[in-house]
């Protein structure tokens, strides 16, 4: 069976349909659409009737294309308020230990993260994704405890990602719109982490860094395991808005300038009317102290996650 997934983007949105064959998961066909208008901000849903808009066309290219009704979706959540916590919980345990033995400690876990965050910052937060860093038998480290023999317990530490109500309940809100039930969420780095970044190569100190429109989403690994997500509200739009301010676009001819540059020389009317040229020499000279900060900023999340400098 089918299984449609969404990436609702700040600046566009992207379907596609798949099934797991074997041990691989097989692309059926994708389709993407930009949103008409920024509906939009640093990955959060500003305007639900825009973005709904977008996803529709989406879905309906790909049920046109595959004579199918889409009807459950699964996706992933940004925004510029993530929180974070690592919990390490543990159990007596004797015996050999089940897969239900490992979810009732993650469930545990879950909500010691939950139950945190909230004393902490009194606000309402919703659980978006989570990943077990490491388990241990009877407190030694190991890969993965299930079907192990313990003697006396079982444990594992985990880091759950929280992002605010009104972020998750405005996707609710857009897949509502469309007819669509959620049938899995997670965070946009979780995401991008388990798709890039193969199990093997987490024995590296890697940091990966997604640089979409409106966010630019990181995941830390070592030693085989997940050390950290980190997020940060600062991305392509910060270039493009620095265009616009710089030439008097708007920020659709702001962004055409950005995609295109790389051709030559772009020519191009301000909003006065009057025509400009940029060379690629004046892009550069526009955004280069932007394209630093932005970098800055995300070098600083990646050593505070990781606290030194990955490989």
């Amino acid at each position: 069976m089918a299984v449609f997934g969404l990436d609702i983007g700040t600046r566009k949105v992207a379907g596609v349909l798949g099934e797991l064959r074997g041990d691989r998961v097989h692309i059926i066909d994708c389709a993407v659409a930009e949103h008409e208008k920024r509906a939009m901000l640093d990955g959060q849903i500003h305007n639900i009737a825009g973005v709904s808009a977008t996803v529709k066309k989406v879905i309906n290219e790909l049920e046109a294309r595959n004579g199918i009704k889409i009807k459950e979706v699964t996706t992933a959540l940004a925004g510029r308020s993530l929180h974070t916590e690592t919990v390490k919980v543990s159990a007596d345990k004797k015996g050999e230990v089940s897969e239900e033995d490992i979810l009732d400690l993650e469930i545990r876990g879950l909500k010691a993260a939950h139950e945190r965050i909230r004393e902490r910052d009194k606000k309402d937060f919703y659980c978006v994704g989570y990943s077990v860093s490491d388990y241990s038998l009877d407190g030694m480290p190991i890969k993965d405890a299930v079907q192990q023999t313990a003697k006396d317990s079982i444990g594992l530490r985990l880091i759950a990602t929280f992002l605010p109500k009104i972020v998750f309940e405005s996707m609710l809100s857009v897949l509502k719109n469309c007819s669509l039930k959620l049938r899995r969420i997670t965070l946009e780095p979780i995401a991008a982490l388990y798709v890039t970044i193969p199990e093997d190569m987490r024995l590296l100190n890697i940091a990966l860094v997604d640089v979409g429109a409106g966010t630019s989403d990181i995941a830390v690994t070592e030693r085989g395991r997940i050390l950290a997500y980190g997020m940060i509200p600062k991305a392509g739009d910060e270039i493009t808005e620095e265009l616009c301010n710089e030439f008097l676009v708007d920020f659709k001819n702001g962004e055409m300038i950005k995609r295109n540059i790389g051709s030559g020389v772009i020519k191009i009317v301000d909003i006065f009317n009057n025509e400009i040229t940029v060379t690629p020499q004046l892009f550069e000279k526009a955004v280069l102290e932007k394209i630093d900060k932005v970098a800055g900023e995300i070098a600083d999340e990646i050593l505070t996650l990781n606290e030194k400098q990955p490989k």
